[in-house]
């Protein structure tokens, strides 16, 4: 049986929000981002935050930042096991690059 782990303030969602705030998402939006979302609290910037802002700016999203803020569950998708799959699945259907940002930005 998996058992959740504690978070901290100082270890944990500290460095959630300082991340957030320093890539200009402001403190209303990372408020609603937590209500949507709280298991946000325990990722890890550097492992699950950065690579999912960086693989949106791979495909052509010009303001990763702005599309986890208005949505958030973009985060709970692993780049490696989910959002390349996804992606991947759309290009080699030959969906144009547009297409995929847009709905990365409303429904995927």
């Amino acid at each position: 049986m998996t058992q959740a782990r504690r978070l901290t303030v100082e270890d944990d969602m500290k460095p959630v929000v300082e991340y957030l705030r320093g890539i200009d998402i402001e403190d209303e939006q990372i408020i609603k981002m937590i209500s949507e979302m709280p298991y946000l609290l325990g990722y890890s910037p550097e492992k699950r935050i950065r690579p999912v802002l960086e693989y949106l700016a791979s495909v052509g999203v010009k303001s990763p930042a702005m599309i986890i803020a208005n949505r958030p569950s973009l985060l709970g998708l692993d780049v490696d096991q989910n959002l390349k799959k996804i992606v991947g699945y759309l290009q080699a259907n030959d969906y144009e690059t547009d297409k995929i940002v847009e709905w990365l930005e409303t429904s995927i």
